[in-house]
């Protein structure tokens, strides 16, 4: 078959559909349809112009394939080399091929354990397309932007299932597809988790909330008042949440009550810096393991004691996640517990909010990298900020 030579995507589609129709029963090509004109989507001409219309096929038949077959409590996880006589079509790559109930993290997380893994991704394309089955069968497909709230179908409701197709370079031996597609599996596994205990989590910000509840004389009230309004605060889109712990001594030793997420009873101590103990009502650090899940960066890491009813210090809450990517461009001043660290360094420092130095002061706090904000101690905090301001008034030579 020919390279594919038009430069508008219609006419591609016209092209590969009418290839695909002799191949297909009438029912197979309507949904063979959504998914080929889905993919493609994501797909501009000038990867498509100039390829075999042979190897498009080919490639978008295995989508329809790895969908059709997929059943819904088990992800779908196919890496082959494709060659023209096992399967009718080339490609100088591995082909990985991935269907999972939609669900939040999985493309990037995927991405990131590949990378991890030494790959060299070189195409990444996804879908998500609602289906119907019924005991598995696929009844009927749609892209996601043409459902409507009505299922007439007299079988289960309709799911979002998540199509990914990934091109990595190519891994010849049967044991590096094995070790490659372990690491797949591994890294939906985690996804899964984390999605599964996502509302258990959240849950136990509601009880970090009321078990900030110290004695009087223990912290200052606006002390209180500002770890209980980040806690608030942390909800509101701010954090997104991976794992949880509560820990608390029995018999003079840490033990972990229960978790969630990424976090269980056996790791828990490599993942948490639960060693670490420090007076203060909350306590923000980085985990030393970093995860490959949903960004490129090791978790945040929130302790968060917990006091009983009478005020005695019980346990500990560990949450951890990654902030949100709008906490990195909200003011300071928004941010409870960093707003008070910027209010004290005002005060010790004299300065009033307006003045050429309180404004220069402020503009260091706005650029300053946000996890060392709220990993420093106010003392060296108002120590490093004074020596930037103090740098950016020498003359330059």
């Amino acid at each position: 078959m020919s390279a594919v030579k038009t430069s508008s995507k219609a006419v591609f589609m016209e092209q590969l559909l009418e290839e695909a129709r002799s191949k297909l029963t009438e029912s197979a090509f309507s949904d063979f349809s959504c998914i080929a004109k889905s993919m493609f989507d994501q797909y501009p001409m000038t990867e498509i112009t100039g390829q075999s219309l042979t190897d498009l096929l080919g490639m978008a038949l295995e989508w329809y394939r790895v969908l059709e077959s997929f059943k819904s409590k088990t992800p779908a996880v196919e890496i082959f080399n494709p060659t023209l006589e096992t399967h009718g079509w080339e490609s100088p790559n591995t082909v990985i091929i991935v269907v999972h109930q939609d669900m939040p993290f999985l493309l990037d997380s995927m991405r990131l354990e590949l990378i991890a893994s030494g790959a060299s991704i070189n195409s990444v394309k996804s879908s998500v397309l609602t289906t119907t089955r019924d005991k598995n069968k696929l009844v009927s497909l749609k892209s996601v932007h043409s459902v409507s709230n009505d299922n007439d179908q007299g079988f289960d409701d309709s799911k979002n299932e998540a199509l990914m197709y990934y091109e990595i370079d190519k891994r010849a031996s049967a044991k590096e597809l094995k070790e490659v597609k372990a690491l797949i599996k591994e890294s939906l596994k985690k996804v899964a988790k984390i999605n599964a205990d996502y509302g258990a989590i959240t849950d136990e910000l509601n009880a970090a909330s009321k078990g900030l509840n110290p004695a009087p004389g223990k912290f200052t009230t606006g002390t209180v008042l500002e770890a209980k309004a980040f806690v608030d605060w942390l909800r509101s889109n701010n954090f997104t949440f991976l794992g949880y712990a509560f820990t608390c001594l029995e018999k003079k030793q840490w033990v972990c009550q229960k978790s969630f997420g990424l976090v269980e009873e056996s790791n828990y101590e490599q993942l948490l810096c639960v060693n670490n103990h420090s007076d203060d009502l909350l306590y923000y650090s980085k985990s030393p393991i970093r995860p490959n899940i949903h960004r490129p960066a090791y978790p945040d890491y929130i302790r968060i004691k917990h006091f009983d009813q009478d005020g005695n210090f019980c346990g500990e809450h560990h949450f951890l996640g990654l902030y949100t990517a709008r906490v990195y461009r909200e003011s300071v001043v928004s941010i409870p517990v960093l707003r008070q660290k910027v209010e004290i360094i005002y005060e010790r420092t004299g300065l009033i909010h307006n003045s050429y130095e309180g404004k220069m002061i402020r503009q260091v706090l706005e650029v300053f990298p946000r996890d060392e904000l709220f990993q420093s101690r106010v003392e060296k905090l108002l120590e490093t900020v004074v020596a930037i301001t103090q740098i950016n008034e020498r003359k330059i030579i």
